[in-house]
């Protein structure tokens, strides 16, 4: 999904402090999640920055499926990756993605 970084602050927790990132839903780039366009998570990621935008890949297993130690609006960071959102790293994602689409034809496998 793509997301803006609205906010970040750091938390103390048991192994140390850590960063959450207020984050606004703006897009997907494939399927879909349970958190709508327009929705503010909470994101633990490091050197998330204000303003700027993300590519947020959460854990496959996770993905629209709400964890049920964890705040509904929450991400954990063993859950998903961060990237920033550069049209480097968006083309090469979604070259991922076609090669990973099995409602795809065999043409683009």
């Amino acid at each position: 999904m793509i997301v803006d970084a609205l906010s970040v602050s750091e938390q103390k927790g048991y192994y140390g402090p850590y960063q959450i990132a207020q984050a606004k839903v703006a897009a997907y780039l494939k399927g879909s999640s349970r958190w709508p366009v327009g929705s503010v998570l909470k994101v633990e990621a490091e050197e998330m920055v204000p303003g700027k935008r993300y590519m947020v890949l959460p854990h496959e297993d996770t993905y629209g499926e709400p964890d049920r130690y964890a705040d509904e609006s929450e991400i954990d960071p063993y859950r998903c990756g961060v990237q920033e959102d550069t049209p480097e790293v968006r083309r090469e994602l979604e070259q991922g993605f076609a090669q990973n689409d099995n409602l795809r034809g065999p043409e683009l496998r």
